[in-house]
């Protein structure tokens, strides 16, 4: 069972990181569009910081 988290692991953090990538860019059109800005802030802090937890759990960096 280790054997196949190690050989997934990696892929599957890159596409947590593309998918939480895709919604950042989609937090900042709602902040253009006459958004809530705190609601930004937050929404993109939490995406970035699952983007960067995910890199470094699959070992894409850090």
């Amino acid at each position: 069972m280790k054997d196949k988290w190690q050989k997934i692991k990696k892929p599957l953090c890159a596409i947590v990181m593309a998918i939480c990538l895709f919604f950042l860019l989609g937090c900042t059109g709602t902040a253009e569009c006459g958004g809530d800005l705190t609601v930004y802030m937050v929404q993109g802090t939490t995406l970035l910081a699952v983007t960067i937890i995910a890199g470094v759990i699959g070992g894409l960096f850090g």
